[in-house]
């Protein structure tokens, strides 16, 4: 959606990210820690969400993919 995103790679495995969405007029903080190469703990905060997601990836031929 209408998202606006600013963001900075704090470390190799750490990146740290505001979220702003222009139509619901609300903004959070992102958090995404990679513990391995194909898993990563991602922390969102903000006025309407607070939640951890753990996402795994993989890739299929030269692609890489993030369900």
């Amino acid at each position: 959606g209408g998202e606006v995103r600013i963001g900075k790679q704090l470390t190799p495995r750490l990146r740290a990210r505001y979220v702003y969405s222009v139509f619901n007029r609300t903004g959070g903080l992102q958090l995404r820690y990679q513990v391995t190469d194909r898993l990563s703990l991602q922390t969102e905060t903000g006025a309407v969400t607070n939640a951890i997601d753990v996402l795994w990836e993989w890739q299929s031929g030269s692609e890489r993919h993030t369900p």
